[in-house]
């Protein structure tokens, strides 16, 4: 992928479905986490949630095509919106299938996920597309967004475990959740490696850091080690483990402190993540994680307690509600 890729870009969006409910953070014992096909489960005035989430994408101007990575049994109705990747796995094994088609139409082009239970603004969908221009495509885009200082602005989600970053220019940490937007270029990252961070991650979302830090560092170790393996048996040095682990361990630790730089968490990410020869032949930023003021992309909804704030409706005949303290 070069400095002139096309625009609109192709997006995914993410219809999976949790086996169970998520766990939720032990603190919390009021709300009541979800399993289901929420880009369907989820009504608002009569309306899947994934369709109002098309809707407002096309709005914005800078996706395109749109693909949902879901059952074909279960999006059929909104197959004349989206093109469906038939895919019914757990979330590696989706983003797996989505890349894999999207990849055969847009060879050259990078490729952009969403989730199925967020809803978009068409404007700030804009604005983050513009910083992702700015950045020079980055391989990896993937926003930040900030807390507001009044945090009930957050409503139900403000259970959701948040993080500490301090932004480029700033000398004071900002307090960040992740976005449900992200940008790559499937072409530069270490795409088995992410797969199996992305599996661990998600098995481990809502946790604390250390705990997500064991269990994907516990996790990844026999991948990196076999890919390893693999390097020496070509007589080549077998440096994935060393690189990957270090920068895993300070990262989490500095990300716990809560004193991490943007800059700096970028550089851990793209040590991590970048294929070795790309990061050698590119100096400009591979990773790009901008801190920004978007909260609606912050706001998922895992929760049946969400679900009612945003007035919605869950309609699906397969759908649990268990509450926090179950495992």
């Amino acid at each position: 992928m070069n400095q002139t890729a096309h625009f609109p870009i192709p997006l995914v969006i993410l219809g999976g479905k949790d086996q169970r409910p998520a766990k939720l953070p032990d603190d919390v014992s009021d709300k009541h986490a979800l399993s289901a096909y929420k880009g369907m489960a989820i009504r608002i005035n009569n309306r899947p949630i994934i369709e109002v989430i098309i809707e407002r994408i096309n709005a914005c101007g800078m996706f395109g095509p749109i693909y949902i990575a879901g059952p074909m049994n279960v999006y059929q109705p909104v197959s004349d919106l989206a093109h469906i990747i038939d895919t019914d796995g757990k979330l590696d094994e989706n983003v797996d299938a989505a890349l894999q088609s999207v990849s055969l139409l847009h060879p050259n082009d990078p490729v952009a996920f969403f989730a199925c239970d967020v809803l978009p603004d068409p404007e700030t969908l804009k604005q983050l597309t513009e910083l992702y221009r700015q950045s020079g495509h980055s391989d990896i885009f993937f926003p930040l967004i900030k807390v507001p200082e009044q945090t009930e602005q957050l409503g139900s989600s403000g259970w959701k475990p948040k993080y500490q970053v301090i932004p480029t220019g700033d000398t004071e940490p900002t307090t960040v959740l992740p976005s449900h937007l992200l940008i790559i270029n499937p072409k530069a990252l270490r795409l088995r490696l992410i797969f199996t961070l992305t599996r661990l991650a998600y098995q481990t979302r809502n946790r604390g850091i250390e705990q997500r830090k064991s269990t994907m560092i516990r996790g990844a170790l026999w991948f990196l080690i076999k890919e390893d393996l693999k390097q020496l048996a070509k007589f080549k040095l077998p440096h994935l483990t060393t690189t990957v682990l270090s920068n895993a361990i300070a990262g989490a630790r500095e990300l716990a402190s809560g004193s991490i730089a943007q800059h700096t968490l970028e550089r851990r990410l793209r040590k991590i993540l970048i294929k070795a020869r790309r990061r050698v032949r590119h100096r400009r930023p591979l990773v790009y994680l901008p801190v920004v003021d978007a909260l609606e992309l912050a706001k998922d909804i895992d929760t049946l307690e969400e679900v009612e704030e945003l007035g919605a409706e869950l309609t699906a005949d397969e759908v649990s509600a268990s509450p926090s303290k179950d495992p």
